[in-house]
């Protein structure tokens, strides 16, 4: 390991090398000075205890790399709800204003009809004047 004390998350399969390569020599030492019978009964347990580390370190490893991975992925996913939330936002815009629109070409349709009444109307009325002091008879018939 680099550093004492270093978060057991970031724990490396490396790392775990380095410490059963530090725990080996320590042991050679030992055998050198005490003999081996000094570490023959400690040794299966440490040789154990390293194997769970590795294998610790390992899953470890794997729960990183996906964590980086789910990290990325919901930042995708935010920016694409982001997005649609942009789009939905003009969506809802040019929906108000076709619905402005139409609620203007209603009152202008409304108006234009009205007014085409009226001028009719008038045309119809002013004929029947115009044929009455021509001395014809023109009964007229209005357009509603």
């Amino acid at each position: 390991m680099s550093a004492k004390g270093e978060d057991l998350v970031t724990l490396s399969t490396v790392d775990v090398y380095e410490l059963a390569s530090v725990i080996g020599s320590q042991f050679e030492k030992l055998i050198d000075s005490y003999g081996s019978d000094s570490v023959a009964n400690l040794m299966p347990t440490v040789i154990r205890v390293l194997e769970h580390l590795e294998e610790l370190a390992k899953f470890s490893e794997s729960e990183r790399a996906e964590t980086v991975e789910l990290k990325f992925t919901i930042e995708r996913l935010l920016a694409e709800k982001k997005l649609k939330a942009e789009e939905r936002v003009k969506y809802e815009k040019v929906v108000c204003l076709l619905f402005f629109m139409g609620k203007v070409l209603c009152h202008f349709t409304k108006f234009v009809g009205k007014t085409t009444i009226s001028i009719l109307h008038d045309a119809q009325l002013l004929m029947s004047k115009q044929q009455q002091m021509r001395g014809g008879m023109y009964i007229p018939t209005y357009i509603f």
